[in-house]
Formats: C-alpha cells, structure tokens, sequence
C-alpha cells in the first residue's frame, strides 16, 4: 500500500494550514478517528487491571506506517530464538539499597571512551550518582551483552523467553478475546482507510508476553526495594511490561524522551481522558523541551495524576556539555580524520533512517550529492539498521558522489559530528531536534519529516527541500551564514544541571 491509495473520509480535522494532509497526519488522524469511533469502556478491552487499548493503539500507528513510508519493516519472529536460549547476565547483588532501575531499548547504544554507552540511562546514572542514589543500567533489548567496564544487567534473555512463551501460548491455546477486539478495530475502520493486515494471534502474543515478563518483574523490584523505574521506549513488549510491573509495584516509571515526541506521534500525543489512567503508559514523560511537556500536559491532566510530564532537557547533549562525558584518544584521531577528508568542503551530516535507506527514500539526497560536489557528506546510519552499511556505500558510490563517509559518522558520538557539522539533513530523524539545541541548521527532505519538524520549521531552524536542486541551495544558504569552525558550540551546556534537577524533583514525590 502506497500513501497515494489511503483514503481517509472521516471527520478527523483537517490540517490547520488548510494543504493536504501528509503522511503523518493521515496516520494520526486515521488511528484517532478509529479510536473515537470505538467503545472503550466496553470491558473486552479489559483484562483485569490492564487495558489493552495503548498497546492496539500504537502497533496499528506502527503498522500503518510501515505501509505507508517504510518498504520494509524491521525486526520478526526470527530474532526470538536467539539471546532466549542465553543466561541473563547482572544477577547477583543490587549495586547498593533500592536501586533506580534506568532500562534501555537496547539500541540507544554510543561508543565513549573505547566502550559502550546508553546514551540517556549511563547520564541518568551519573546524576543518581551525584545525588548519593544507588542506580542500575539494564538492557533489555540488545542481541548480546555489549560488554566494557560498566556494569550493565543484560535481560534481554529474560524478554526473549517472554516472547517466545507469549508467542507459544497465542498458537496452541489462542486467546479468541483479541479476535473480536481485532474485529473492533477493522469495523472502526470502515470506510476510512484500507488497513495493513490484523494478525489476531500477534495481539495475543504480544499481551501474553507482556504479562509474563511483568510478573518476575514486579517480585524483583519489590525485592530490591526499588523506587522508580526509567525507560527508554515505553511501547514495545518489554516496554510495556517494565511500566506495568511498576505500576503493580506502586512506584513511579518514567519514560525519557529519545525521539521526535511531537502533535503526530502517538505514544506522546492526545491519549483519550480516562480518570484511572492507563496501566500501560508511564507515569512521568521525561521531555527534551517545554513544547513536548506541554504537548503531554494537554491529555495527561484529564488522568487525574496518573500520568504527568517534566522538562528534564536531553541527558546525552548535558552530560556533553558539562564534560562529564568526552571523546578518547581514538575516537579524536577518527574525527580528526573526518575533518582532514571534509577540509575545505561544507560538512553535512546526514542522519539516516531505518527501513529508509532505498534508492527512493534517499531521492532527494542523492540528487543533491550528484549535484553539489562542494560538499562533504557525512552519512549516520541508523542503530536499527547498521546492516545495510554495505548497501549504502555501494548506492552512494554508483552515484559518482565525491566525498563521502559511513564509517566514522556512524561510530562517532552525534554531539561531536554536530559540533563540527555546517549543517544536519535528515528524512524523518529527531536529530534535527538535536541539531536545533546546538544552534545547527537542518534541511529535511520528505513530507512525513516535515509534518514531523512543523514547530522547527515555524521557528526556522527546519527547512523543507523536496528534491536535490532546492537542497543544493539551502546547503550554500546555510552554509553561508556559518563560521567554518563549528568547534566552539557547546553540547547542552545552556541547560547543565537540568537532568539532576528533573530527577530530583521526580523523585522528593516518592514516598
């Protein structure tokens, strides 16, 4: 299904602007309008104190736009068997009394120091350690332990099994409430677009899963004496499952920003009023910026303080900035590289996409590496989508691109390239948002990026170019207005403090 066969026929809003609506918004609007049109108080949605709602809710808005952006989607039932058959890893005792648990996706990974790094739990902990608490790192996602000198609880294997049981459990004694709710929705969605397809059976695998990774969850933290949970990507299996055993636990799961939030992404954006709040989602949004806050304050006070925001800034850009995290020696003698193959050029990072590395995602920026031989063109692949390293290379190469790398770009921390960038180009990336916080221009090159940027490009740190002549000349606009050393922006140092402030302020609300 391509974006030009959704029809959308609903009563949804129409864009403020008064153009045709994009991709993102006719992805939102199309799952709010189902949303409206289904009765969520019926008790099919209910299975005891869990309603399922939030998770249908966000894997149809990640269906959708799969079939409407993407050509290809991530992850499968190929990947369950392996870390699954592994021992967890970071068992033994808790790293002092009533440790914080910061949870990671497993993918928002950065190589400091010669070693891996989460890029907002290890800052988080960092604050925690200031502030006398005793803090833990675990990975729930990665396919095998990362390794290095800091101590990381590898339970990935612990979300495999879940998967895996959840996954037994939907084939041999199918749940057939997830039929009829998989009917809800289809009967919601009459008449407003042609779903993706609705495998019943995956709902049932995905809540089982849940529900058994939860359960040991709970016990643990209640062991430990733990006293707040942070995540980072509350909405996938484990996720869900981190959120729900804090919330049988009582205490407070807090879910740290990692990406574009914004009017169209649905796990941050107008979740419908309900008093009793929703198990499934956190209760506190950690934010990058006050916009965000607000964008969550406006639904979450019809929660009756079940779910709360707070600006607490970006921790990864902070801790940057106030030089509590640096490059290593090899790490600078990579940049230094880069900077010496990039001399004399217009340095553009380019931040890639998963799923969104094909000949017609990249058009526009293909066309404007052919076009501007003048420029340097950093290329980041994405943390999901290091595979098609190869791929890219040879795509870029057969386009007769003069200057160009992968290597570097992807291994190298993102506020040191954007330190040292002219400028930021992106299909759909949240580094723009990155980008803006260091006072670094970004040009985007897709309609679904730029729904997603509205609010940058209002303010004019976002432009939008469509093909590569126009992208040709924004790069010499903005590069124009740009000093060639880029070296002296500080990374987050406008907000240092800010992370410590943040946690602090969650935590004196524990009891």
């Amino acid at each position: 299904m391509t974006i030009a066969t959704l029809q959308v026929t609903t009563a949804a809003q129409p864009p403020a602007t008064g153009q045709a609506a994009g991709p993102a918004r006719v992805i939102a609007q199309a799952v709010w309008e189902i949303e409206r049109r289904l009765d969520l108080d019926d008790a099919l949605w209910q299975d005891q104190d869990v309603h399922w709602w939030p998770l249908y809710r966000l894997e149809l808005y990640r269906l959708i736009f799969a079939s409407l952006v993407q050509t290809q989607a991530s992850g499968g039932a190929s990947q369950a068997l392996g870390p699954a058959l592994h021992r967890s890893l970071g068992d033994g005792t808790a790293p002092g009394p009533s440790p914080l648990w910061l949870v990671s996706d497993g993918i928002s990974f950065a190589t400091v120091g010669g070693e891996p790094l989460e890029r907002f739990c290890e800052p988080l902990r960092l604050a925690c350690q200031r502030m006398g608490r005793a803090a833990v790192v675990i990975d729930r996602g990665s396919p095998r332990p990362r390794g290095g000198s800091r101590a990381v609880r590898w339970w990935a294997p612990l979300t495999q099994r879940a998967k895996l049981r959840g996954y037994l459990g939907a084939r041999l004694r199918p749940d057939r409430q997830h039929d009829k709710r998989v009917a809800r929705v289809r009967e919601a969605a009459a008449g407003l677009l042609a779903l993706p397809p609705l495998d019943a059976r995956r709902f049932d695998a995905m809540s089982r899963a849940v529900l058994a990774l939860a359960a040991p969850l709970q016990a643990r933290m209640q062991r430990e004496r733990v006293p707040a949970v942070a995540v980072v990507g509350y909405y996938d299996v484990a996720g869900y499952a981190y959120v729900l055993a804090a919330a049988r636990a009582g205490i407070p799961c807090i879910d740290i920003q990692h990406g574009v939030a914004g009017e169209f992404n649905l796990a941050y954006s107008a979740w419908p009023p309900r008093q009793q709040g929703w198990r499934l989602l956190p209760s506190w949004f950690w934010t990058w910026t006050g916009d965000d806050q607000t964008l969550v304050e406006r639904w979450a006070l019809s929660t009756a303080g079940h779910h709360r925001a707070i600006c607490g800034g970006h921790p990864f850009l902070q801790a940057w900035g106030d030089g509590s995290l640096t490059l290593d020696d090899v790490a600078r003698t990579r940049l230094d590289g880069l900077l010496a193959i990039s001399a004399g050029r217009t340095a553009v990072l380019v931040t890639l996409q998963p799923g969104l590395c094909h000949e017609e995602a990249l058009a526009p920026l293909l066309q404007a590496m052919q076009q501007h031989p003048g420029a340097a063109w950093w290329l980041r692949l994405h943390p999901m989508a290091l595979h098609m390293g190869d791929a890219l290379h040879a795509l870029v190469a057969q386009s007769g691109v003069a200057c160009f790398d992968i290597g570097a770009a992807t291994a190298l921390p993102l506020p040191c390239l954007l330190q040292q960038a002219h400028l930021h180009a992106t299909h759909s990336s949240s580094t723009f948002i990155e980008a803006e916080a260091l006072g670094l221009d970004s040009i985007v090159w897709s309609a679904y990026g730029a729904e997603l940027a509205q609010d940058a490009v209002a303010r004019g740190s976002v432009r939008v170019c469509l093909d590569g002549t126009d992208m040709c000349a924004a790069i010499d606009a903005l590069a124009s207005t740009r000093s060639a050393s880029n070296g002296q922006r500080q990374a987050g140092g406008s907000e240092a403090g800010k992370t410590d402030q943040a946690l602090a302020a969650i935590l004196r609300e524990i009891p």
